[in-house]
């Protein structure tokens, strides 16, 4: 689990979908993410917003995806895996506050800063 290094944010509900919680952040990046048990994105870019919500004209979603395995092994710390798109439509994300102490490819991740809803 990503227990180690997130925690969930405690104003984001299960079944946003990443563009509500980009407007709900106000429209900043970067943000993280997941729907897995051993992987996090961290989402670094989404297109304009030109539709009504909650899909708002499903626009490209990119981003970092990061794993806890590192070399087939399961670590403490998030190692990135790739960069990619994703779809961000699904409503079966969670918000991700990182925790302090967070490594990220073995040296310490700074948490963005945001305002807490």
């Amino acid at each position: 689990m990503l227990d180690s290094n997130f925690r969930t944010h405690p104003s984001f509900k299960d079944g946003m979908n990443i563009y509500m919680m980009f407007v709900a952040n106000e429209g900043r990046c970067p943000f993280w993410v997941t729907k897995w048990t051993s992987q996090a994105f961290l989402v670094t870019a989404v297109g304009d917003l030109k539709g009504e919500p909650p899909y708002y004209g499903n626009p490209v979603v990119s981003g970092e995806l990061y794993s806890l395995f590192h070399n087939n092994e399961r670590t403490d710390t998030l190692w990135k895996k790739e960069d990619r798109t994703i779809s961000a439509g699904t409503f079966n994300w969670t918000w991700l506050e990182p925790v302090s102490g967070m490594t990220i490819n073995g040296g310490a991740h700074p948490r963005p800063a945001r305002r807490h809803l």
